[in-house]
Order: structure tokens, then C-alpha cells, then sequence
């Protein structure tokens, strides 16, 4: 803060205001004060430590380092201050706070004084999208009339050091824009005006995106100054029509402060957008994230701090494209097409593919049929964090759960948060099913949530839910687990039981990309023991070791749910999959643990369970993996996987593990960025999910005689069945590695030792019509899914 008799001093001679100390308003500063040195520039800038280096050390050591500013430029915290008694007023903050500032302004400023911005960009002010010049008018209507601009192509780096520089004031008032022309002009400063104050805002302003433009394109491959010359050409087209339709002239976008300004921005590396693009560019060129070996090292010591350390390198991108976004909302509204900045705001905000913006710049009226098939672009995964426990992921896990349940606009009619009323119901609901439905210390806390203390309550309930959730991963113990289901397998063998495991599918694809994406096995769940199955399935392959899914329904005991969490497994506890929290807990840590580059085996679909409530968690699940994608930019490969138990009637009936024969398949992996292509919009995840599952489900010789008995309702002679398996298979488009014979004499083994038929007098008649039925529909859904196809 100035001292007091400091302020009384400055009061006595003339003073103006510049409002904001970036690097240009810094320079604005350094110029007006150069020409006028009976003048005192008085800058109000947000960050303490700035306005101290500019009071002690006539420095702006934050945003304009090693520039000497003049004796007659000084700073102060405190907004009334720094207009008391001003000449006029110079606004230079960032645009997303100027209705707050000028807001603020408005209190404490009198209507006979010139204001003038420095500022580009556009401000959302209730529905409306408005320039600069709209936003301060609509602020301080008392002021439209006497609202100028300063623009141009203006780097603070060269006006400080006095290099030559063309600007444009613009504003209604002549005698205003002669007062701030006065100001700056000297013998390296030229300022020309305009009343076109619409025109120098939109030229100003959509020169910044387009500067974006190329500085990405700077870095891609094979992308050079041919096709920087072509975006800029577009880009002003472009800018010229939305200019058109808002009120600007054309010969205003032309001058300098549209093209002069926009050549200045996008070809010079003083540019911060140029820089911001280019860094852009390098993040779309990067393969992945492989730790350091400083970071592996704190990996064990504090996992914490490499993972904080990892979420702050991906919070810079989503930032500075802020800009872009209403300039699509104007597009649409004017109905102005703009298919550069289009395709940039892809690129940008919604993370597609570079070659949009390359294909759109050398044919912009192609550009809906190039965004069509365009699909996101997605990076290697991250590599280094995959034994991680899952219990590390907590603090990011919690943030998450918080963030999403506690916004003001959750609330409900109640006035309380939605989730808070959610969980007075869920408690309502569950009452008279006794405390052994809850977890320690869960009942308890719900029963005591309101909006008061919901943010601390629910963040307890999940770390309850977590801890309950979460595996203990141990790459020692998770080796000697595997080994022990190998020696299981091969113990029952020598036993005699007739458990052979099959693997079929697409192995080898798999295998090749498990190093560059992250891998989600998404399994057919029929059995609470098939997680056995698929990870002996996969173990067997050399495939990426998951964490996997673990049904409440296992065997019950303290030390066996201990070593399989000990082995990577979560345990899921489907009766809780109602409660909003725990389900949320349960979809947070599975993202948590893809976007670390951790695999997943994870059942969909459940059974046992409410029907309603295990396809929302599917649903749940899928749309927090395309958020996980696009956050981290990187690839998540969806793995189907089958299992049929082929000596089993019932499949879901629990038998001793590794005593039975099955079949697992491996389908060919989905990747989830080609579901961001518009062409594949009309399709969600988990249907496609469910079609794989059925076109790639085994046909075990019994679904083929029972389809055939379904179809003779349920009586055909023998010789008629052993000479028509042929024709039915064929008919139903259906591939098999077993001849005729062999599908007979299995089938009719496996329905005659479970007495679902009965053989008398050549003829096969069925015992039990509805378990014929369930079997025969396996080959009469995968007949139906292969016929769409």
C-alpha cells in the first residue's frame, strides 16, 4: 500500500490509472510515462509481490522482467486508490474478469473521464456474448460514449526496447481518441484512429485463435510456412465475415489491427499464443509419460508427490483455448461459418486429431466431411505406475467424489444437495435389514449427513467405501497367487478331473499393444469364480497382469479376500451398487487406476443384481472412461473377453476352482477414441460391448442340438439330427473347427448325462423344454448379431 502522504503528494498533480500489470499494460505504462513525465502512472495490480517490485525496485519483475520503468510509475493493491483523483482510466486485465473489475469500477469513478482497454478477448455476461467495448458499455451505460480501444500488432518485448509500432484508438468519441493518441504518440509510436470500435475489437481479438492455429501447425510434420500463409489468408476470410455480420467494416479488419496484427501474432515467437500453440504441438507429439528415475525412486518412498507432480503437468492445456469457446457461440448465433476456428476449437477443446485443422486449412468447405471421420487424438499411456497399490490413488479419488456431488447447482428442492437427500432415502429404504448391511462406523454417518456438514461426511463415507474397495497390490504375492492357480490346475488334472482350460481369440493383437495403451479387460461375467479363469487365461498369454474385479459372493473369510487384494484384487460389493457414493467410489478408483496406466479386469455387468442398477453402472462406467481419455489424452484399449463352462447346465452355479472344463475367449480389442469419430457417435460403448460378446461367445456342440430340437419343438428323429448339424450351422452363418460327428456324439453326451433329453426309438426327445431353450439362445443371438453384421 502507498503511504498516505505519498497519495496526498500525487493528488496535487495530474495522474492516470492503468487497471492490471501484465507485460503490455507494464509497457503502456513505461511509454505514457516516458512522454509525460509530469504525469503519475499509477498501476493497480491483483499480485502484492508485483506492486512491491514496482514501489522498491521500479521493476515489474513478474510479467516484464529486466525493464527499467521510469521514477513517475508506481503501483498500488487497492482499486479505489489507484483512480482517486485520476485523468483518465486504462483497463488492461484479462478479459475473463472484466465485467468484476469494471463492475467495481463503477462504484468509485465519475462519468467525466476518458476510459480506454487494452484488453482482447470476449466476456460472457449473463446469455450474451460481447465484445469488450459491449461488455464495459453494458457495465457503465454512462460511459458508452466514451469507451476507446488501444490495439495493434504491439509485442511489449520490442515497445519497451523502442521499436517501430503502428496503433489504432478507437472509440465514438473524437476528442477521446485525440487525448489517448496524444498520450502515446512519439518518435518510435504511431497511432492512428477509427470510430470503428466493433471492427478493431473483432479484429483484435480473432487474431489470437488463428495465432494459436499456428504455432500448432509450426510443429507438426511437414507443416511449414506454405501452409502457415494459407491459414492466415482463411483465418482473415473468416474473421471478415463474422465482422461483417456484428457491425464491423472491412476496411477496419484489414488495417492493422486485424491483418497487421494477426501476422504480427502468429508468425512471432513473442507471441503467448504462437508459444501456447507450440506447446500444444508438443503435447500432441509425445508418445506417453514414462517416469523418471528420481520419480521411480519417490515412487516408493511417497507415491503422493509423484502422482500431484502428474496431475499438474495436465492442467496447463485445458486453460488458455478459453478464448475460442465463444467465438463458436457467436458463429452459430450469427450462422457464419467459420470452419478454421472450427476446427481448431476441435482440436483445442475437444481434442481431435491435428490433421483436422491441416485439412480444413487447405479445404475449408470439406470440413464437415473431414470432422466426421475424425476421431480424438490419444497418446501411449503412462508407464511407470503399475503396481502401484490402488489405496495410493485416494487423495485423487476423494477431490474427485467431492467435486462432482457438492456444486450449488445440485441442490435440492429441500435446499439441501442432491446427494444429501439421496442418502436419507437409501437409508429409508434399507431400514429393517439390520446394521450387518453397513459397514463400521456407515450407518452412523448417514444417518447423521445434512447440508451442513455434507461435504465432511462424504468424505469419510468414501474413504470407508474405498478402503473397502481398493486392492493392496503386492507384485510378490500377486506371482505366487498365479503360480498357485497353475500348480491348482495342474494338481486337479493329475486328479482326474476333466478340467482342461481353452484359450482362443486374439492373443497376439493384444499382446502387442499392452506396452502403448492402457487395457481395460472387459469380461462376460456368468460365475463368481471367473475372475480365476480369466487371469489364469491371461497369465498363461503373457498378457498385462490386471487389477481385477472380486464379487462380494467369494468364498467368505478374512484370510483369503486378503491375499487375493494382496494379489491386485477389488473387492465389489454389489448389494451396495444403489448407493450413489459407494458406486461413485467404485467408477472414481477404476478411473483413477486406467488413467495411471494401470490395467482393469472389470465385469460390465453383473449377476446377481438389480438389472436397473448394474446397466447404469455400465453406462457410469463407460462415460467416466471417455473423460478419463480425454483429461489424459491417452489411448484406453477395451479387451472383450467370453467364458462358457462347458460341462455346466446352469453356468452361474459355484463349483470348486479348477475342477471345471472352460473355454476363454479373447475378442479383438475396441479402442475408445474410435468412438469419438462422428460416424460412431450413434453407437454406446456398452451395446457395441454387448454385440462383441455375442458374435464372439463359444458354441459348445449342445447349444447347436438344442437349437436344432427348439427349432423340431423339441422331438427330431436321430439320423435327421446327425444329418442336418451341417445345414443348421451353415444357415446360421456360423464357423466351427469340429465335424458333424464330433458335435453329435458331445452334445448328446453332455444333455443325456444332465437328463435334458432322452433317446428312444431313433428319436431324441426333450425332458426339459425351458433349459433347452436358454441353451439354444446362445446360438440363436450370435445367428441373429452375425446377420446385422
Amino acid at each position: 500500500m502507498i503511504p498516505d502522504q505519498m497519495i496526498r503528494a500525487y493528488s496535487k498533480i495530474k495522474k492516470i490509472s492503468i487497471i492490471g500489470a501484465g507485460s503490455w499494460g507494464t509497457a503502456v505504462a513505461k511509454v505514457i510515462a516516458e512522454n509525460r513525465p509530469d504525469l503519475l502512472v499509477l498501476m493497480w495490480a491483483y499480485e502484492k509481490a508485483t506492486v512491491n517490485s514496482i514501489n522498491t525496485r521500479s521493476q515489474n519483475t513478474e510479467f516484464l522482467p529486466g525493464v527499467r520503468l521510469p521514477s513517475n510509475i508506481k503501483a498500488t493493491s487497492h482499486l479505489s486508490e489507484s483512480v482517486e483523483n485520476t485523468k483518465c482510466i486504462i483497463i488492461a486485465t484479462p478479459s475473463k474478469v472484466i465485467p468484476d473489475t469494471v463492475t467495481k469500477l463503477s462504484y468509485i469513478i465519475k462519468d467525466d473521464i476518458p476510459i480506454a482497454y487494452l484488453t482482447k478477448g470476449f466476456c460472457r455476461i449473463g446469455n450474451e456474448i460481447l465484445t469488450i467495448s459491449q461488455s464495459i458499455a453494458k457495465v457503465m451505460p454512462s460511459f458508452a460514449d466514451r469507451i476507446s480501444c488501444i490495439y495493434g500488432p504491439s509485442h511489449a518485448e520490442e515497445v519497451v526496447n523502442y521499436y517501430h509500432t503502428c496503433l489504432t484508438v478507437a472509440g465514438k468519441s473524437e476528442d477521446d481518441r485525440k487525448f489517448f493518441m496524444d498520450l502515446l504518440n512519439c518518435d518510435y509510436i504511431s497511432c492512428r484512429e477509427t470510430a470503428d470500435i466493433i471492427g478493431v475489437d473483432l479484429g483484435g481479438t480473432l487474431k489470437n485463435p488463428a495465432a494459436i492455429a499456428a504455432g500448432i501447425i509450426s510443429r507438426l510434420p511437414r507443416c511449414g510456412d506454405n501452409l502457415a500463409g494459407a491459414l492466415m489468408a482463411e483465418s482473415l476470410k473468416e474473421m471478415l465475415r463474422l465482422g461483417r455480420v456484428m457491425g464491423g467494416e472491412a476496411d477496419t479488419i484489414v488495417d492493422i489491427t486485424g491483418t497487421g496484427d494477426l501476422v504480427a501474432t502468429a508468425l512471432s515467437d513473442h507471441s503467448r499464443n504462437r508459444r501456447f500453440g507450440k506447446e500444444i504441438a508438443g503435447q500432441i507429439l509425445e508418445k506417453g509419460t514414462t517416469l523418471s528415475m528420481t520419480d521411480k525412486i519417490y515412487l516408493r518412498l511417497n507415491p503422493d508427490y509423484v502422482l500431484e507432480k502428474m496431475a499438474k503437468n495436465l492442467s496447463y492445456l485445458a486453460e488458455g483455448a478459453y478464448a475460442i469457446e465463444p467465438l463458436m457461440e457467436l458463429a452459430d448465433r450469427y450462422s457464419v461459418a467459420i470452419p478454421v476456428y472450427r476446427s481448431l476449437y476441435e482440436v483445442l477443446l475437444n481434442k481431435k486429431e491435428p490433421s483436422l485443422l491441416i485439412e480444413t486449412i487447405k479445404d475449408p468447405d470439406r470440413f464437415h466431411e473431414i470432422y466426421a471421420t475424425s476421431k480424438m487424438h490419444v497418446k501411449e499411456k503412462k508407464k511407470g505406475l503399475e503396481k502401484l497399490k490402488g489405496k495410493y490413488f485416494k487423495k485423487i479419488i476423494l477431490a474427485r467424489i467431492t467435486a462432482k456431488y457438492l456444486p450449488a447447482d445440485h441442490l435440492h428442492e429441500t435446499g439441501e444437495p442432491d446427494i444429501v437427500n439421496h442418502m436419507k432415502k437409501h437409508l429409508q429404504e434399507r431400514e429393517g435389514g439390520g446394521t450387518s448391511l453397513f459397514f463400521r462406523n456407515e450407518l452412523k454417518l448417514i444417518t447423521s449427513i445434512n447440508a451442513a456438514n455434507a461435504e465432511k461426511v462424504i468424505r469419510k463415507l468414501s474413504a470407508i467405501y474405498l478402503k473397502q474397495i481398493s486392492d493392496q497390490n503386492n507384485p510378490l504375492i500377486s506371482r505366487l497367487f498365479l503360480k498357485a492357480l497353475d500348480l491348482l490346475y495342474i494338481r486337479n488334472r493329475m486328479l482326474g478331473y476333466k478340467n482342461r482350460i481353452k484359450i482362443t481369440g486374439e492373443i497376439h493383437r493384444i499382446f502387442n499393444i499392452k506396452e502403448r495403451f492402457n487395457t481395460l479387460y472387459v469380461m462376460r461375467h456368468k460365475n463368481v469364480n471367473d475372475f480365476f479363469y480369466y487371469l489364469y487365461a491371461i497369465k498363461h498369454n503373457s498378457l498385462s497382469l490386471p487389477r481385477f474385479f472380486v464379487p462380494d459372493t467369494v468364498k467368505p473369510g478374512f484370510f483369503y479376500r486378503y491375499i487375493l487384494r494382496r494379489s491386485g484384487g477389488f473387492i465389489v460389493h454389489t448389494s451396495k451398487l444403489e448407493n450413489h457414493i459407494y458406486r461413485e467410489c467404485l467408477i472414481q478408483y477404476l478411473s483413477a487406476l486406467i488413467s495411471h496406466g494401470v490395467p482393469v479386469l472389470f465385469f460390465p455387468e453383473l449377476k446377481p443384481a438389480t438389472e436397473s442398477v448394474i446397466s447404469s453402472l455400465g453406462e457410469n462406467f463407460f462415460q467416466i472412461l471417455n473423460g478419463v481419455m480425454f483429461q489424459e489424452s491417452t489411448e484406453i484399449a477395451l479387451v472383450p473377453g467370453e467364458i462358457s463352462y462347458n460341462n455346466l447346465v446352469n453356468e452361474s452355479a459355484v463349483k470348486p476352482v479348477m475342477k471345471e472344463a472352460v473355454t476363454v475367449n479373447f475378442s479383438n480389442p475396441l479402442f475408445l477414441s474410435d468412438f469419438t469419430r462422428e460416424t460412431n457417435m450413434l453407437v454406446s460403448v456398452p451395446d457395441h460391448l454387448r454385440d462383441v460378446w455375442i458374435a464372439d461367445e463359444v458354441i459348445l456342440p449342445h447349444h447347436i442340438l438344442c437349437g436344432m430340437l427348439e427349432e423340431n419343438n423339441y422331438i427330431i428323429q436321430t439320423d435327421k439330427l446327425k444329418k442336418g448339424i451341417n445345414r443348421f450351422i451353415n444357415s446360421r452363418g456360423i464357423v466351427l473347427d469340429k465335424n458333424r460327428k464330433h458335435i453329435f456324439h458331445e452334445g448328446m453326451k453332455f444333455l443325456v448325462k444332465n437328463g435334458i433329453v432322452s433317446r428312444k426309438d431313433n428319436y431324441i426327445t426333450s425332458i426339459e423344454n425351458e433349459t433347452i431353450k436358454r441353451l439354444s439362445s446362445v446360438i440363436n443371438m450370435k445367428a441373429a448379431s452375425l446377420e446385422q453384421k
